[in-house]
């Protein structure tokens, strides 16, 4: 017989088990919600603007225009833009974030510990340091920016070796004047660094409190007067220097695009007098509109014959500075890849040029660190086995040379680069023969007492006498060491470790 359930038994059931129906009810509609959720959640972006472009289809599949300022709308409201987006630390790994912050913080405080004790030139080099390490100085909370410090101790230097400024100042300007007739050229090169210190002390005390009414007026006066020349020298070489790059710059780029590695220097110079001409010239008294409307125009078509040109001319300059680092011409490399790196910054959204710099900066970098890395361990070996005959000082400095005009490049390098360029910088400083000992001390007294010698020094610098008991060959606490006791010849020899080599000494 068929079991027959009546409305009475459904509703008796139902309220028998209402409180478990209403938990399963409760339970199903939360797994549907969850499932559409994670559904939204795990879409790609071409899903859903996919999905956005589906509702905006009109009936019957005819599909209408679509609003794509409407869709991002749509998209940030239903999730949030941040989705989308990848942020790439600028900065490198954490571990290299880490080790760069501590760094960062470490020269922070030894220049704000200098500028307290009023070492400026030493403060200013420690935050130089700082600021190439952290270029947009965002590594740290600075209590002061670094490159405020590095204001304030320029200026405060500045009113520091007023006197000596000015002197130089007057020695600058009294050659310059000799050479105006001559060498107008050179005449400039004299007056520009001078006109820049007397500009710097006006900027460091404005009101002339430090310096005195009289003293400012002297110092605001020249720098006056002596602006004054040097835009009326600048304004009477415009018109040949104008017509020297115009004629430099069509000649070049008559042989196209293949003259790159000519054309690209000329081309920075073409930009940078029409620059002078707007600042020395502004009422186009020297040099009328019309020519330097001619040479603009000429300077854009140039440009962009060598962008169409992209691949040819990234080969051309890889190809100069590679036959440069070749020739251990790293001047030449340097002003190329500088040239290069101008066109390129007018031109960013080109992947040609993006890539081909990007090569040519690499290489350039890889041979000036490793010329540099390698002949550093030369010298510190030579110097561990006290060889001074292989110490070549003009060397050290040629290596210097091509370290610092390496960050010159500045923007270009990375945080890499840069941090590999001043280790090698600091540590080919360093690289150098220690003085010896007696440059700094004079032998007062020399006797033996058993296995032990007592010794008198005298100290070149504060005339005080440093008496010592020193066993052979075993370091004193102080550092001192003796080294060898020659008898017959009545001379020893001594030194301080760390800061002093061996030092012969005649006993008296």
């Amino acid at each position: 017989m068929a079991a027959s359930i009546n409305k009475e038994q459904i509703i008796e059931l139902v309220s028998k088990y209402r409180d478990i129906l209403v938990l399963v009810a409760l339970l199903a509609l939360a797994g549907w919600g969850y499932t559409r959720m994670q559904s939204t959640l795990s879409m790609t972006v071409e899903d859903r603007i996919r999905m956005e472009v589906e509702g905006v289809k009109g009936g019957g599949g005819k599909s209408e225009a679509l609003d794509s300022t409407k869709l991002v709308e749509n998209l940030e409201g239903k999730r949030s833009l941040a989705v989308y987006t990848r942020v790439k630390n600028p900065f490198g790994t954490p571990a290299e974030q880490l080790r760069l912050r501590q760094e960062v913080q470490q020269l922070y405080q030894k220049g704000e510990d200098l500028f307290k004790a009023e070492k400026y030139e030493q403060a200013i080099q420690q935050f130089n340091r700082l600021v190439r390490l952290d270029v947009t100085e965002t590594r740290i909370e600075y209590p002061v920016r670094p490159s405020e410090y590095i204001r304030m101790a320029e200026q405060r230097l500045n009113l520091r070796n007023l006197e000596t400024t000015l002197a130089q100042v007057r020695q600058n300007s009294e050659q310059a004047a000799a050479l105006v007739s001559s060498s107008p050229e050179r005449a400039i090169d004299l007056y520009e660094p001078a006109l820049m210190a007397l500009k710097n002390l006006v900027e460091a005390d404005p009101q002339g409190e430090a310096m005195g009414p009289d003293r400012f007026k002297e110092v605001s006066g020249l720098a006056t007067e002596m602006e004054q020349t040097v835009t009326k020298l600048k304004r009477d070489r415009l018109g040949s220097g104008f017509n020297q790059v115009t004629v430099a710059l069509s000649t070049a780029a008559q042989q196209g695009a293949g003259n790159a590695t000519t054309l690209l220097p000329v081309l920075g110079q073409a930009r940078e007098i029409l620059q002078e001409a707007q600042q020395v010239d502004p009422d186009s008294s020297v040099v009328p509109a019309a020519r330097r409307t001619e040479l603009q125009t000429l300077v854009e078509n140039t440009d962009k014959m060598l962008v169409d040109s992209a691949e040819a001319v990234a080969e051309q300059v890889r190809t100069s500075v590679a036959n440069a680092i070749g020739q251990g011409d790293f001047n030449t490399a340097n002003s190329q890849i500088k040239s290069f790196a101008a066109l390129c910054s007018r031109h960013t959204d080109n992947g040609i040029l993006a890539t081909g710099q990007v090569e040519i900066l690499s290489s350039y970098l890889s041979a000036v660190i490793g010329t540099a890395g390698k002949e550093l361990t030369q010298l510190t070996e030579a110097l561990s086995k006290g060889d001074l005959a292989s110490y070549d000082e003009a060397k050290k400095e040629a290596l210097l040379g091509q370290v610092a005009q390496a960050l010159t490049l500045g923007p270009l390098l990375t945080e890499r680069d840069r941090t590999q360029l001043l280790q090698l910088e600091d540590k080919l400083r360093r690289a150098k023969p220690k003085p010896t000992l007696n440059t700094a001390y004079d032998l007062i007294s020399f006797n033996r007492s058993g296995n032990r010698y007592r010794i008198t020094l005298k100290s070149k610098g504060d005339g005080k006498d440093i008496p010592l008991t020193l066993e052979l060959k075993k370091k004193d606490p102080s550092g001192f060491v003796l080294g060898q006791v020659d008898s017959k010849k009545r001379t020893v020899i001594l030194s301080k470790l760390p800061e002093y080599a061996l030092s012969e000494f005649q006993i008296p």
